[in-house]
């Protein structure tokens, strides 16, 4: 309770700093980081060594970064984890989460308890900059293992209520606890507020007489998507970005003037496809470093998306980043003979929980069919190829058919990237 307290102390405070004291904390920070990870990081001193780069004899700031390989998750599955982790350090005592798997490459990510702290803080400063208030009630659609069955102290005095729905939960009973439960805040993955949506849209109830903060995340978030909230929540969305290996990087605030950058806690680049920074107005790879992270550090990391960023004056007269649009990543919805939706969270509550799976790709063949792509040891497969079989086809409605292939890799896509889920089958079209 009390690392909660000061994490949260902290973020807060950092979000008024002036531009100078801010430039001062990323400063150090940065050289904190650096410095940590050559003494204690193999991964990250052999990448230092290589460049010729000491930062505990030049620290120079920033620009030092640019000196230095740029890392992403394809480079963190090629080896062990405790490559990548502070040394003497045990993983087990540390709190450990899962990315998605939305690149085809999912990742276990370790924090320790003050670091996993900052990481509820700056989620919720994105409440509190948006008006948020202890006495209001929060409903978040997350992964099932995820789920917390117990209430803190504060929370049974009525204060920082949370309501946590697996959004594996079926579409009808997530919005009959969402009526029930009348949220000041719901928050979730853009794909499963649709499903909300679209679900209050079709019993045609409109703007619910109470009016929740909607927070959306994860995914691209277009104008279509807003309107869908606007008409069924009445009120306008608030996107946040960030990942489960950085948390909360940006989000939007009332201003409504793009994405505000958590630039205390992460040093953001945009780059071209040659590592060169882009200019304002134009798209760029979203490579970030973590500036609290100590545990298992995260230096350039390639997040896999691409962005447009601004430098917009404030009223106060200074020049301030802004997101004003995230590229990202996107993969097909799934249209099944039932006329049912899936997205790669069907796929990933299973596959993502198999770590010696590198890389894996679903492409719907027919209506019924799906191909499931795994990059894989032979072996490892042949032992666990049918229990990931049985567990996809009780998500599914009968008549599926599902095929696992081994491949010694994924071949991205046009745009570079790999996206999960791929259907290939139009509904017009006819079964093969």
């Amino acid at each position: 309770m009390l690392k909660n307290a000061l994490a949260f102390r902290q973020v807060m405070s950092d979000a008024k700093l002036p531009p100078s004291l801010l430039e001062r904390k990323v400063y150090e920070r940065l050289r904190a980081v650096l410095t940590s990870a050559y003494l204690h990081v193999p991964y990250y001193r052999e990448m230092m060594q290589r460049a010729g780069y000491d930062p505990t004899r030049e620290y120079g700031g920033p620009k030092d970064l640019s000196r230095l390989e740029i890392t992403d998750r394809r480079i963190l599955k090629q080896r062990e984890s405790a490559a990548f982790a502070k040394q003497g350090t045990d993983l087990s005592r540390c709190s450990s989460d899962m990315t998605s798997g939305s690149t085809g490459i999912p990742l276990r990510v370790y924090r320790g308890p003050y670091e996993r702290a900052l990481q509820m803080a700056k989620w919720m400063r994105v409440l509190f900059m948006n008006g948020y208030s202890v006495r209001q009630k929060v409903m978040s659609l997350t992964a099932p293992w995820r789920l917390r069955d117990a209430r803190s102290f504060v929370q049974r005095l009525g204060f920082l209520r949370r309501l946590v729905v697996s959004y594996e939960t079926p579409t009808d009973d997530m919005v009959d606890l969402f009526l029930a439960y009348k949220p000041d805040v719901l928050y979730g993955n853009r794909s499963h507020l649709d499903r909300l949506a679209l679900e209050l849209a079709s019993r045609r109830l409109g703007p619910a007489q109470f009016r929740p903060m909607v927070i959306g995340t994860a995914e691209v978030i277009r104008e279509n998507h807003r309107n869908l909230y606007r008409k069924a929540f009445g009120t306008e969305l608030v996107e946040s970005y960030g990942s489960v290996e950085m948390g909360v990087m940006a989000h939007e605030t009332p201003t409504r003037d793009g994405l505000r950058l958590c630039e205390d806690l992460t040093y953001f680049e945009f780059l071209d496809n040659d590592g060169n920074p882009v200019a304002p107005g134009e798209p760029g790879r979203v490579v970030v470093t973590d500036l609290a992270a100590e545990v298992m550090p995260f230096i350039r990391y390639d997040q896999g998306d691409h962005a447009v960023y601004a430098s917009l004056d404030g009223t106060d007269g200074i020049q301030r980043k802004r997101i004003t649009q995230i590229i990202g990543r996107e993969d097909d919805v799934a249209l099944l003979p039932d006329g049912s939706r899936c997205t790669f969270h069907s796929f990933y509550e299973v596959l993502g929980k198999y770590e010696e799976i590198a890389q894996y790709r679903i492409v719907q063949r027919s209506g019924s069919l799906f191909r499931i792509f795994v990059v894989a040891e032979p072996s490892y497969l042949e032992k666990v190829g049918e229990e990931i079989l049985a567990a996809l086809e009780r998500k599914f409605p009968p008549g599926i058919r599902l095929e696992i292939e081994r491949k010694d890799r994924l071949e991205p896509d046009a745009s570079g990237k790999i996206r999960v889920l791929v259907s290939e089958f139009s509904h017009d079209s006819e079964e093969s």
